[in-house]
């Protein structure tokens, strides 16, 4: 969801809360002046990253001290589990299963990010007038392919803000692989996994290395500061029929050729 502090461009690891609250702030001020849909999808990923920066928990709101710990703990967990999982793929493994014990704190875990997630995506506003499952993942897969494709950044923000903060781009497909295998709201994980693997392969495109063979995970958080040569949205249009499938096998092998084709497992 967010890097660690050791996944972050150095001059940004060590930001104050203080500094922190004020480039939210400017930020919403500054999508205050974009034209939609970019306005929506930079809404709806300002409160993505909000909801999910660790260091701004006490601003989180309408969540009790209970359910703040709880989100707070599973945000911290989850992504080395999910970075190990995409890994995993890219040596041409199998992905840790997520624990299946409904009480285990795992399962808790994903089921709080879960909440978190789709509660996020139903409030968005470029959903108004998507009433079905289909309609409402199309929107989605546009939100994302422009996040991933640099189409969101802001003038005068630091580059984790409406941009991908690294590798990390590929935990939100590999969230949904893991929750439909679980069988935590999977009709409508299903249905979201294409849009976020669909953002994988166009954020290597965008942000990643010029020889475009495989680099290490953490190679990904420095090497772009700003996309490069972004795609074009027929390049986009034209990549969509292969990631239009709902069988949780057909996702799972598009995960592993991006996995490979992107990322050095060691």
């Amino acid at each position: 969801m967010v890097p660690k502090e050791s996944q972050a461009p150095k001059n940004e690891a060590r930001v104050g809360v203080e500094d922190l609250r004020e480039q939210f702030r400017l930020r919403g001020e500054l999508l205050a002046h974009v034209a939609p849909p970019l306005a929506d999808f930079g809404r709806y990923f300002l409160e993505l990253d909000f909801a999910a920066h660790v260091a701004l928990a006490a601003d989180w709101p309408h969540v009790n001290e209970v359910e703040r710990s709880l989100r707070s703990s599973a945000i911290v967990a989850l992504e080395p589990f999910l970075r190990e999982r995409v890994l995993a793929r890219a040596r041409g493994g199998r992905p840790t299963p997520l624990d299946p014990d409904p009480g285990s704190a795992e399962r808790c875990q994903f089921q709080c990010i879960s909440d978190l997630l789709l509660g996020l995506i139903d409030r968005a506003g470029f959903l108004r007038g998507a009433a079905s499952l289909a309609a409402r993942a199309y929107r989605v897969g546009l939100a994302y392919e422009c996040f991933a494709n640099g189409e969101l950044a802001l003038p005068g923000l630091p580059v984790t803000h409406g941009q991908p903060n690294g590798a990390n781009i590929f935990c939100f497909g590999e969230f949904a692989l893991a929750a439909a295998e679980t069988g935590i709201e999977p009709g409508r994980w299903l249905a979201l996994a294409p849009a976020f693997l669909r953002a994988q392969e166009i954020f290597v495109s965008v942000y990643g290395p010029d020889h475009g063979r495989p680099i290490p995970w953490d190679a990904y958080s420095t090497l772009r500061q700003r996309a490069v040569e972004p795609w074009s949205a027929r390049r986009k249009s034209q990549l969509r029929p292969r990631y239009e499938v709902a069988d949780l096998a057909a996702l799972g092998a598009l995960a592993d050729r991006n996995a490979v084709l992107s990322l050095v497992s060691s």
